[in-house]
């Protein structure tokens, strides 16, 4: 299936990647503001409940089925059969404080980001898993919103001042994989920075050790990019999921570096990887393409079996996972 993108006009393009690249370069702040509220939506209620999380209702005890699958064929193939379980936590917020000084009542907001939590592993270890995952889900929105530094506070404040600015993320979770030992989430992030013309669609992920704590997510922890990889990266995606404008509209040496997570292609180009319920190393790259063309924006991944990724390893304590 290929990955969803949206096509604008070159005046819309230069707007939407001067907003990208300075959200993306900027470091989180400390500085405090609105803080929202998180709630727990329970399986097979009609909505959610403003109730933390209280583990008596839960995607690995509820029961129901979890085959949900992404418009881009992401599949949530969580197993029930382990110890521990899956509560689903949900940030939903629509309304702008502006008591932060850098919104306005002519701003708007779209917020609702959906996260697994474990219950039953170790205190430790489940904070700190737990932490992980809520803050790969929540990414955008702590940068825009809930921890914005004071350049991305600045930017704010002065973007779209007269007619209003527009923040949204809207993410949801899938447990592509999961067993005693470890866990993999996929999450797919439809966010807005600033304005309905810096809409983007990326899939971020996280790989965890339950019994380690130990996590990942860029590809470059599992796998030395090079030429030969990022050729094969690029046939294998091709041939999986179709041609994309990255496959058409993207040199092989980006590829490479966006492989390898190179700081030169930070703001418009990763690189996650997930494991699927078969056990295959999915490697992934979301990319804002923006050219005399138009922009291009969405995701796409290749699937290896671990056998297949033999050759193209980095050492890393993922591999004996």
């Amino acid at each position: 299936m290929v990955a969803k993108e949206n096509m604008k006009k070159t005046a819309s393009r230069v707007a939407a990647l001067a907003v990208c690249a300075l959200l993306c370069a900027v470091s989180l702040g400390s500085l405090g503001c609105a803080a929202g509220e998180t709630t727990v939506e329970k399986l097979g209620s009609d909505s959610p409940s403003t109730d933390k999380p209280s583990g008596d209702e839960s995607l690995a005890e509820s029961g129901r089925e979890s085959q949900r699958v992404s418009a881009d064929g992401l599949v949530d193939a969580l197993d029930r059969s382990v110890s521990y379980a899956v509560d689903r936590e949900v940030y939903h917020n629509v309304t702008v404080d502006t008591s932060s000084g850098y919104l306005t009542e002519r701003d708007g907001l779209n917020f609702h980001v959906e996260y697994p939590q474990m219950k039953g592993l170790s205190e430790e270890k489940e904070a700190v898993v737990n932490e992980a995952v809520r803050d790969r889900a929540m990414l955008w929105v702590d940068k825009m919103y809930l921890d914005p530094s004071g350049d991305v506070q600045k930017f704010l404040r002065n973007h779209n001042a007269t007619e209003g600015k527009y923040l949204g993320s809207q993410v949801e979770s899938f447990i592509t994989r999961n067993d005693e030992h470890s866990m993999s989430i996929a999450f797919v992030d439809n966010y807005m920075i600033g304005s309905v013309y810096s809409e983007y669609r990326d899939l971020r992920t996280l790989n965890v050790n339950l019994d380690t704590g130990e996590r990942w997510h860029y590809t470059n922890e599992i796998v030395k990019a090079t030429p030969e990889f990022a050729t094969i990266w690029l046939e294998r995606s091709r041939e999986q999921r179709g041609s994309t404008a990255l496959h058409e509209r993207v040199p092989l040496d980006d590829v490479v570096a966006i492989l390898q997570n190179d700081d030169r292609i930070a703001n418009r180009y990763f690189s996650d990887f997930f494991v699927d319920a078969d056990g295959n190393i999915c490697i992934a790259i979301s990319y804002h393409v923006g050219d005399d063309v138009g922009i291009a924006r969405g995701f796409t991944w290749a699937s290896f079996s671990r056998e297949e990724l033999e050759p193209h390893r980095v050492e890393s304590p993922f591999w004996s996972m």
